[in-house]
């Protein structure tokens, strides 16, 4: 795996040698709204610094977003991701693929971002169900001219995961298809005499499709059923005339090839750049080379950008009584992960399921891993943080549901060999040879013919992340965030951590 830090020496960016007829490609994707500096998240006033100086050497540097470029922080969200706009204008992004987090404020917020934004969404295989043409808020492909007359073509693609990654009735007139059909008809498309624009000197394609880079250099990722492969490499191996790959929605480094197409990811929020250097001088077409900017690195002897200071400042002023406001206190760190060693037991998970299962008076409490996005540290904890844990605006609801069908969901919580997927208060479980061996609810065997009230937030009762309620009877709603939930609940009573937190056993 190649990655090279390119650092700010003197003012000078050691680099490549970059030639008239270059094209550099930039993207911070999965930014999920990370505009303040944390820890290793340098922040959008440094980042923007960077993107100046890098300039400097590349003037033909195209700057684009792989999605999923807000909710994620509590400023993002409560601005509805109108100071990540700000930036991204400011940074000149030309366009976006879109992430399946774009549709948690619902499709009307395309609207109002497409008013605000210089920029503009890419999604081929987005179609909307009535009319049978891409999302209305989109378009197929995007194209930029350089001065010195060299032309790229992005072509927008969503991964095929949307569908269990965002609450469903955000996306009920949409269907997320074939990605290889929708960018081969694009490519040839831009090839073709049709496209009055001319030929492109490349085309990349623009993705949220993720993927993943193991040790030894190759590319490849988790399989979808009706694929029978991963997503990325069943697009890298069947669209043709593609030069680049930008992908997303995993959050890890990757820098190489896959059937011999190049793929570039730089982790999530801010952490590093996505980069893609287009030799157009050297050789009769193109030749990329993908590279990861570690932006900690990059940065650390750079001043944050006081423009862009100014822009997230506003919207921080705007919102600070509600961000500092003090909500409890935990007595110990309160982690969103396993301890180190193993897959199972995660505290604040299953502390915060313990909340909703006892406000709604149920006899089991469900949320998602991935759904809670940080730890709580020991001392005071700040509505900032109960946002940036649970940054996604999830309503609590409940569900009826028998043991018999009860029992898939468990099981589908605990994949083989991987950190578990779902946290269930209420609930103990016994494993033996990473199967299940015995279950309790309440302290009690499970009842395969028990009807059980079970808490969880609508995202989950809708199918999210693969859970299966389909058998599930009166469900209901409460329309109240699970953020204010947990504020209204750790306000009046306290932190109060379940001693019974740790309810997965390994037997041998």
């Amino acid at each position: 795996m190649k990655k090279i830090l390119w650092l700010a020496l003197g003012g000078v960016l050691c680099s490549n040698v970059w030639a008239e007829d270059d094209i550099t490609v930039v993207s911070p994707n999965d930014f999920h709204g990370q505009v303040l500096p944390n820890k290793n998240m340098v922040g959008a006033a440094k980042i923007s610094t960077y993107l100046q100086k890098f300039r400097q050497k590349y003037p033909n540097t195209i700057v684009v977003l792989a999605g999923d470029n807000y909710q994620g922080t509590a400023i993002s969200n409560l601005s509805y991701g109108q100071v990540d706009t700000d930036f991204f204008n400011y940074i000149g992004v030309k366009f976006s693929a879109i992430g399946n987090h774009e549709f948690d404020y619902g499709q009307k917020a395309f609207e109002s971002w497409n008013k605000t934004s210089n920029f503009k969404f890419l999604a081929a295989n987005i179609i909307e169900s009535d009319s049978g043409k891409v999302f209305k808020y989109a378009q197929p492909y995007g194209e930029v001219t350089l001065q010195n007359g060299k032309k790229i073509a992005f072509i927008g693609l969503a991964t095929l995961e949307t569908p269990s990654t965002t609450v469903s009735y955000n996306i009920n007139n949409l269907n997320f298809t074939d990605p290889v059909k929708a960018a081969n008809q694009w490519v040839n498309y831009l090839n073709s005499d049709k496209n009055l624009q001319g030929k492109p000197d490349t085309i990349a394609l623009l993705t949220h499709i993720p993927s993943r880079q193991e040790s030894n250099g190759k590319i490849d990722y988790m399989p979808l059923p009706e694929l029978k492969t991963n997503e990325l490499d069943y697009v890298s191996k069947n669209v043709h005339g593609i030069s680049a790959i930008l992908s997303g929605h995993s959050h890890l480094l990757v820098d190489g090839t896959i059937n011999g197409v190049t793929v570039v990811q730089g982790a999530s929020q801010g952490k590093d750049l996505s980069v893609l250097h287009y030799d157009c001088h050297s050789q009769p077409k193109c030749i990329v080379t993908p590279e990861i900017i570690n932006l900690a690195e990059a940065t650390k002897d750079l001043q944050p950008d006081p423009v862009v200071d100014g822009i997230v400042n506003h919207y921080v002023e705007q919102n600070k009584a509600i961000l500092d406001k003090v909500i409890a206190t935990s007595a110990v760190e309160l982690r969103n992960h396993p301890e180190s060693g193993s897959l199972y037991n995660i505290e604040l998970t299953y502390t915060l399921a313990d909340v909703i299962k006892r406000t709604t008076n149920s006899d089991i409490g469900l949320l998602n891993t991935y759904g809670v996005r940080r730890s709580l540290p020991i001392g005071s904890v700040t509505y900032s943080m109960i946002y940036e844990a649970m940054p996604f605006d999830n309503t609590v609801t409940t569900v009826d549901i028998k043991g018999k069908d009860l029992l898939p969901l468990i099981k589908h919580s605990l994949p083989k060999d991987s950190v578990q997927t779902g946290v269930f208060a209420g609930v103990k479980i016994e494993l033996k040879n990473d199967a299940i061996k015995k279950v309790w609810v309440g302290g009690k065997p499970l009842d395969l013919k028990k009807t059980y009230r079970l808490a969880t937030v609508n995202f989950i009762a809708a199918g999210g992340d693969g859970f299966d309620f389909s058998h599930a009877t009166n469900l209901d709603d409460s329309h109240v965030t699970i953020r204010e939930v947990i504020h209204s609940d750790w306000q009046k009573n306290g932190i109060n951590i379940p001693v019974d937190w740790q309810n997965i056993t390994v037997v041998k």
